[in-house]
């Protein structure tokens, strides 16, 4: 028998979202980072699978990288090669968009969405 999340459950749950979040993109610098300090790329891997892991509940990481990757590159321009692909083809047009009108039809898109998804989420009872 599960009991019922507290306020401080979906607090919780709320702050793995953002940390998975800042995961995605803090991992490319790790990688980088540790690469430049002779690590070896699977030592590299593991270690940042196990601090995934152990931060977090698997469920938890998983609902949270599954909403993040889909909501996140909706704040940046170069937040996902479908992105990079859509601006270099409007460029090729003679259309010119900037960061900061992306960014800003970013944030009235993905504010909603993110959460309709929290709140699907928290039905579907995780």
């Amino acid at each position: 028998m599960t009991s019922q999340p507290t306020t401080r459950h979906y607090a919780l749950e709320g702050l793995n979202f953002f940390m998975a979040d800042v995961q995605a993109g803090i991992g490319p610098f790790l990688g980088v980072f540790l690469l430049a300090r002779d690590w070896q790329p699977q030592a590299i891997g593991t270690v940042m699978t196990l601090g995934a892991l152990t931060a977090n509940s698997p469920e938890t990481v998983i609902d949270a990288l599954l909403i993040g990757v889909d909501l996140g590159p909706n704040l940046s321009i170069t937040g996902s090669l479908a992105t990079i692909l859509w601006l270099a083809a409007i460029r090729r047009e003679g259309e010119e968009v900037s960061f900061m009108q992306f960014s800003r039809i970013g944030v009235i898109v993905m504010l909603p969405a993110l959460v309709l998804a929290l709140g699907a989420r928290l039905i579907a009872g995780h």
